[in-house]
């Protein structure tokens, strides 16, 4: 009976220790993944690639920036005019000491133009559709009548060159060309172009707005010959107000009606 008691309690003292051995491995075994989940290493994670925003491309805020003496003609070439304006100008002409001043008024409404060229003497006006060229001076009631030359330009007959007259120009004989704005007038924009010839030293402003000359000047010996200056310029549009009557001859008459329907 005492060897029985005796076995079965060393049977439960070796199912304790096996128990607690089991235990211990366990607790182990979870303590070490534990452990090891705790101290893992975690890496940052990888920022997405960012693309540096690349610089905006400006556009080109002033396009004739790159006049030069060799494009200028070019650029000029590329101006448009309006078909219907108006322009008031005054003309210096120097000679022998004195200088003569005019006032130049100027409508145009597609192929006709209308001009009034006044001094402190008289007016002459001048007014065509490009074919025909009526003239008469102050209020005379019988305006010269006859056909305009080919190849005349109505500008040629007031003295206000136009663009052509530049491009007619030699490329050789150009001196300046530059982009300029007017000091007198800061939001005028032209083309400067200069050249010598016939002994003087011509320089010219084109508006880039308009296509049209705005300034001339003409030098010889460095002393001025003639000097063109744009007072005023309208923008009109066909059966504006301003164009009404301005076709018409001194006794009222309307010779090219027909052009204004």
């Amino acid at each position: 009976m005492e060897e029985h008691k005796h076995a079965l309690h060393t049977a439960i003292i070796v199912c304790v220790a096996v128990l607690a051995v089991t235990v211990l491995l366990v607790v182990l075994f979870f303590g070490g993944s534990n452990l090891n989940e705790h101290e893992a290493i975690t890496l940052p994670e990888t920022p997405a690639a960012t693309v540096e925003d690349e610089p905006e491309v400006q556009p080109d805020q002033n396009p004739f920036a790159e006049v030069t003496r060799e494009n200028v003609q070019d650029v000029l070439r590329s101006l448009t005019r309006p078909s219907s304006y108006y322009q008031k100008c005054t003309i210096l002409t120097y000679s022998g000491g004195r200088c003569r001043q005019q006032q130049a008024d100027i409508w145009r409404s597609g192929e006709l133009l209308r001009a009034d060229l006044s001094d402190e003497f008289e007016t002459k006006s001048i007014l065509t559709d490009g074919e025909t060229l009526c003239m008469w001076y102050n209020a005379d009631e019988t305006p010269l009548v006859l056909p305009l030359r080919a190849g005349v330009s109505a500008e040629e007959l007031i003295g206000i060159p136009t663009v052509e007259t530049l491009l007619s120009v030699d490329p050789g004989q150009i001196q300046e060309a530059e982009f300029v704005t007017l000091e007198e007038q800061p939001d005028l924009a032209c083309i400067y172009v200069s050249f010598f010839s016939d002994g003087c030293t011509q320089g010219y402003w084109v508006n880039v707005e308009s296509g049209l000359l705005c300034r001339q000047s003409i030098q010889q010996d460095n002393a001025p010959v003639y000097i063109l200056q744009q007072l005023q310029f309208e923008l009109l549009i066909g059966g504006d107000e301003t164009l009404a009557g301005a076709f018409c001859l001194p006794d009222g008459t309307d010779p090219f009606a027909e052009l204004e329907q």
